[in-house]
């Protein structure tokens, strides 16, 4: 267990690390990947009232969230990519985030974020894509966020998502694809 810290993991141009099963809480900020750290797994980790939860920065590419839970984060973002691209964010499960962003997306682009499940957010974006473009964001459910997904760029792949209960489906006064064509489709309002 990891509580009560500034800091708790933080990888400065490190590579093929795995972090696995740990429980972050009551952190300013659980884990950072800066400076070019590539090909890393953060999986099956649960973080509970941290600040920020996972920070990945700095030309980081090729990075894996899978699998992990938020909740209760006081502010800001429970997963945060700036400047990096090719990332995966999958498969995470986030709830009861009072004044924060599910999933930031800033600044980078060709990222993967896919089967995500975002519920409770009443302040903030489940999914924002700020300045940022050709990401792909599918099969997420976004459930009683105020946004469920807000778009700051063009040419980003939006389909499959669920949207269920939100103030506000979608928000984008930009241009991006919000369906796969057919067979495939878009989403589910």
């Amino acid at each position: 267990n990891i509580s009560n810290n500034m800091y708790g993991i933080i990888l400065s141009n490190s590579n093929n690390n795995s972090i696995n099963e740990n429980i972050y809480s009551s952190n300013f900020n659980p884990i950072t990947l800066v400076s070019s750290s590539n090909n890393n797994t953060i999986s099956n980790n649960s973080f509970s009232e941290n600040q920020h939860d996972i920070i990945i920065e700095s030309n980081s590419i090729y990075n894996t969230i899978i699998n992990n839970t938020f909740s209760n984060v006081e502010c800001c973002s429970c997963i945060c990519v700036r400047n990096s691209n090719k990332n995966l964010i999958m498969n995470n499960t986030i709830t009861n985030v009072p004044g924060g962003i599910g999933i930031l997306i800033q600044y980078s682009k060709k990222n993967t974020i896919k089967g995500n499940t975002i519920i409770n957010l009443k302040w903030q974006s489940g999914i924002y894509l700020w300045g940022s473009s050709n990401n792909t964001v599918s099969e997420n459910n976004l459930i009683s966020c105020n946004t469920g997904i807000l778009t700051g760029a063009n040419n980003n792949y939006i389909y499959h998502n669920n949207f269920l209960n939100n103030e506000e489906n979608a928000y984008d006064k930009y241009n991006n694809t919000w369906d796969n064509d057919y067979p495939s489709c878009g989403n589910f309002w």
